[in-house]
């Protein structure tokens, strides 16, 4: 991916954003802050023109879906890219990715470290963190919609310890349950079977799976397939 540091980028209105730093990646694509407050923008990996088209009509149709009262940062506007796609999605300020909170949890040669265990918050702060994400996926497959590829990257919690704020970002996998042929993204070792064995396309059961890795992953320090 691309070095954040000083590289400017346009959306389809003209507005212009500078790159300050990655806060996140996964096998799509990378997250970056911007010099604009509460504004981030994701960027893909590079594509093949054909491809290229695809995601960004993935991208419109996700711009059209009923999910403003839900804490899901949304596309906001598309962004001019060469060999990339990308857009623009307002996150509101003091979050960072729970992977981030559950790495830091670690010392350098994987034990859990109980200081940093307790610098993160307490267990009920955790059961806080699972409670919020369970109400916005619940409210998510409520209106027939499945999230598509859940984990710890694309989920931003409070950086205090003293908060829960939990935010969903990479809103562009969304699409409705029943499009089960759907291409699909998903994060190694968060990934329901059916998934990698290419026999479904995501939907309400495989975000179910995904949220129970994390659950058991964020209450035990252990997750299933390590």
């Amino acid at each position: 991916m691309m070095n954040a540091k000083q590289i400017t980028v346009k959306d389809l209105q003209g507005a212009t954003y500078t790159l300050i730093e990655k806060i996140g990646e996964g096998g799509q694509g990378t997250v970056l802050k911007t010099d604009h407050a509460n504004l981030v923008v994701k960027i893909t990996n590079k594509l093949p023109e054909n491809q290229l088209k695809e995601v960004r009509k993935q991208f419109q149709n996700v711009m059209r879906l009923p999910l403003r009262e839900l804490k899901i940062a949304l596309p906001l506007s598309l962004l001019q890219l060469k060999n990339r796609t990308g857009y623009v999605m307002e996150l509101m300020g003091g979050l960072e990715s729970l992977s981030s909170q559950i790495e830091r949890m670690y010392t350098l040669e994987g034990q859990l470290d109980i200081i940093k265990y307790r610098d993160t918050g307490s267990f009920a702060r955790r059961l806080l963190i699972l409670k919020e994400l369970a109400e916005t996926l619940a409210k998510l497959h409520g209106k027939g919609l499945a999230f598509g590829d859940l984990s710890p990257h694309n989920i931003f919690v409070s950086t205090s310890i003293e908060h829960h704020q939990v935010w969903l970002i990479d809103a562009d996998n969304i699409h409705y349950a029943e499009q089960s042929n759907q291409h699909h993204f998903y994060t190694k070792g968060y990934a329901a079977p059916e998934l990698i064995r290419n026999e479904t396309g995501t939907n309400i059961q495989t975000d179910a799976w995904s949220f129970a890795v994390i659950a058991l992953q964020l209450l035990t320090h252990t997750h299933p397939f390590n």
